[in-house]
């Protein structure tokens, strides 16, 4: 991987590994933390059954009546009471009934307690912009290692008191944890980064959400998952409980200081810290001016983005990007990687393993998109990322419309799956987290963040919401509507992106100012003149 030369940097490197630690990695494990427990929680929280109570009688109209029917004092499932059926003084017909209502019943309870984890996302990235321009970006980490440690105890309540409610607020603040930190953590990185550095740092952002992801699948895999699953699913605290005592060691990102804080002093003081070198002038040189430039324009708020001609097609590109990661369908794959399988013939124990799989072949790839970001280009990985993505799309269809001709096509289908994430995790994965850093000015970067991060989260939602729906019409023709998203991105990334590696943030703002129409002046042309293809 490519790193700068220079001094000492370890203040450096562990500013950025507490953030993306405590933050990208706690989001990873957050989106699949859910998924292992989830039968052990409908059993615990949303078990219509109670030992030496009653099961409900169904009316004839197929609804739950209040009226109580006496049963077997040992029934403490739907499973235990399907499984004695024959023993006790019940008909098969009452018991599948039952069993009926009241399965669609706690799936919707469980189901509602789960889509909250993105309900509180869309109002994290919401609050991004507020939260790291009123408290900056270390203390804005701070508020959100808060909000984790409360999540956590409610988990832990959720199971000790079998508490639907703790688990409910636990889900809310979890997602806004989480929305905050897909926002702050790569805004904090590149900005605490040298020029050189930038395009590996940003990736480890991505890197630890994939290992986040990762230990949730391992995790799922312990056998003690049913009597501690809220201690599981609190583990979650544990990088906060790091970061707050470690914070005295990582410092606030010298550009909040210089730009928005107009604290030259600090910035330089920090900037000598994280270089590990007082040779820092020509970076204090390019904070001035752009400080100087910045002095007459207040810093945007999200809804100025949308009538700021300054910064259209930065927005449009990220808004662009942000669609196309996720509408791609890699939330899809990742969450009904399962589904998948089992359609293509393997059992549900054999799906679980191959997903844990494909998890640790997505963090082995962002390990070396992480080597080739510096080599290849942020661009160059986009368009190549895509393009792989759009062919295995394809691939992946064909495969699963044609299992009945052979058992070797079900191995087809996984080999499909593992290309698909090969060209997600090299470029789709991480680089639009470090463009929606490196396209927008100072004065622009928070609201651009919060605005990007928004537009995943509701994109995730609909993924999330919707794939079942389109899966179960389409099948295997719902990948032709992902590859086809990929399709378009690998056209933009090709057509409208420009290569951000090796420029620093004043030449790719004139890179932009030319695409909006905006005026600039004639040292401002050399540099867009002299920008890679």
């Amino acid at each position: 991987m490519a790193m700068s030369g220079g001094g000492d940097k370890t203040t450096f490197y562990i500013s950025v590994l507490l953030c993306v630690f405590a933050g990208s990695f706690q989001y990873g494990y957050n989106i699949s933390s859910v998924n292992g427990p989830a039968v052990n929680i409908k059993d615990d929280l949303y078990n219509p059954f109670e030992s030496g109570k009653a099961v409900y009688e169904i009316g004839e109209d197929g609804s739950v009546l209040e009226n109580p029917v006496p049963t077997c004092p040992n029934i403490s499932s739907v499973a235990d009471c399907a499984a004695c059926a024959e023993e006790i003084a019940c008909t098969s017909d009452f018991l599948l009934e039952a069993d009926r209502a009241l399965h669609i019943t706690r799936e919707d309870q469980y189901s509602y307690a789960v889509a909250l984890f993105t309900v509180g996302g869309i109002v994290g990235s919401f609050s991004v912009k507020p939260v790291v321009s009123h408290f900056g970006r270390k203390k804005g980490q701070l508020v959100n290692m808060i909000i984790s440690l409360g999540a956590s105890i409610l988990f832990v309540g959720a199971k000790h008191y079998n508490s639907h409610i703790c688990l409910v607020v636990a889900r809310i603040l979890i997602g806004l944890f989480s929305g905050l930190a897909t926002g702050i953590c790569p805004m904090y990185i590149i900005e605490m980064s040298a020029q050189e550095d930038r395009g590996w740092i940003g990736v480890l952002n991505q890197l630890l959400i994939t290992i986040g992801i990762l230990v949730a699948q391992i995790v799922a895999l312990s056998s003690t998952m049913r009597e501690s699953w809220g201690i599981y699913m609190a583990l979650t605290g544990v990088p906060a409980i790091i970061w707050i005592a470690l914070m005295g060691l990582s410092y606030e990102s010298p550009r909040y200081l210089y730009l928005e804080k107009n604290d030259a002093t600090n910035a330089a003081r920090v900037l000598k810290k994280v270089r590990g070198t007082d040779d820092v002038e020509d970076e204090l040189d390019e904070m001035k001016a752009e400080h100087e430039k910045s002095l007459s324009e207040e810093n945007m708020s999200i809804g100025a983005l949308f009538t700021s001609k300054d910064v259209r097609w930065q927005l449009i590109s990220i808004a662009a990007m942000m669609i196309a990661q996720q509408m791609s369908g890699i939330n899809a794959v990742f969450f009904y990687t399962n589904k998948i399988f089992e359609s293509a013939g393997f059992t549900n124990e054999t799906s679980t393993k191959i997903s844990v799989l494909i998890g640790a072949l997505n963090v082995a790839m962002t390990f070396v998109s992480m080597s080739l970001m510096e080599k290849a280009g942020r661009r160059s990985l986009m368009i190549y990322g895509y393009g792989i993505m759009v062919v295995f799309c394809v691939l992946l269809t064909v495969a699963l419309k044609s299992l009945h001709v052979g058992t070797w096509v079900s191995y087809v289908s996984i080999l499909c799956v593992m290309g698909y994430i090969v060209g997600f995790a090299i470029g789709p994965g991480p680089v639009p987290w470090i463009w929606a850093t490196e396209f927008f000015k100072q004065s622009a970067r928070a609201a651009g963040a919060s605005m990007g991060c928004v537009i995943c989260w509701v994109c995730t939602f609909i993924v999330g919401k919707f794939f079942p729906i389109a899966e179960a019409k389409l099948g295997p023709y719902v990948f032709i509507f992902f590859g086809m998203v990929s399709l378009f991105a690998f056209l933009y990334c090709l057509k409208i992106t420009p290569e951000t590696k090796g420029k620093s943030f004043e030449e790719i703002q004139v890179y932009f100012a030319k695409l909006n129409g905006v005026e600039i002046s004639d040292e401002e042309m050399k540099l867009a003149d002299n920008r890679e293809e």
